[in-house]
């Protein structure tokens, strides 16, 4: 039996459960996963959007490539809260394989206290 976090020889785990490599996938699951990654662009680029103003078409095309989910998860939540877009652009260079959001420019309340 295969105890929770642990992986069948060759598989990797994500959040507790196996994850398949994309040849065990199945189509369904292939289009399912694309689907949810294109999701994930579109909501980026739309708290971009929102924020800032119009993306630049290299930034989409960047963003485009990304294949991570996780990543792209991440993104969205630096794009929400991130105070620049200048700031935006540093983070979308250095996020590959970062994951926490720390420091004071992501602390809503610090920016609201040095407006008053």
């Amino acid at each position: 039996m295969v105890k929770y976090g642990e992986a069948h020889k060759g598989e990797s785990v994500r959040g507790g459960y196996p994850v398949m490599n994309s040849q065990e996938q199945t189509p369904f699951l292939q289009k399912l996963r694309a689907e949810a990654l294109e999701t994930d662009r579109n909501d980026l680029l739309a708290v971009l959007a929102l924020r800032f103003g119009a993306v630049p078409e290299k930034m989409e095309n960047q963003i485009a490539g990304i294949q991570d989910g996780a990543r792209l998860e991440r993104l969205v939540l630096v794009a929400a809260n991130v105070p620049t877009f200048a700031e935006f652009q540093t983070e979308l260079q250095q996020s590959i394989g970062s994951f926490k959001i720390v420091g004071e420019m992501y602390n809503p309340l610090s920016r609201m206290e040095s407006q008053s």
